[in-house]
């Protein structure tokens, strides 16, 4: 059995492409709360500024975790490449403007950040 709000977000989660499996490092209250509630925008900011962190490898999120691990589909939709190193204090509100080439070509805003060399 589906919700009206179950469908909604899997309709929306189509315009963003394919899910891809990720990994989420946290802890047993974390995890409990993600699997109640689902995933939060921070409040505060991490280590590379606002956000939800995800790895494609597992080894990087067993770094941060704190005894557990999610396998986690996330829609990335599309994403902005920037090298790790050169990045901290992410600011959705503006990093992920889309600049005046996505928007000459209708491509819109992105939809979150994959950091090379995390």
């Amino acid at each position: 059995r589906t919700t009206p709000l179950f469908q909604h977000y899997d309709a929306e989660s189509k315009k963003l492409g394919s899910p891809k499996q990720l990994f989420h490092g946290t802890s047993l209250f974390s995890a409990q709360n993600i699997a109640r509630d689902g995933f939060r925008l921070p409040s505060h900011a991490g280590k590379y500024g606002k956000g939800l962190y995800f790895a494609f490898n597992p080894h990087k999120s067993a770094c941060y975790a704190e005894g557990y691990m999610l396998v986690c589909d996330v829609y990335l939709g599309s994403s902005r490449t920037v090298v790790a190193a050169s990045w901290n204090n992410v600011e959705p509100s503006t990093d992920l403007k889309g600049g005046w080439i996505r928007k000459t070509l209708g491509m819109g805003e992105y939809h979150g950040i994959y950091a090379v060399g995390l």
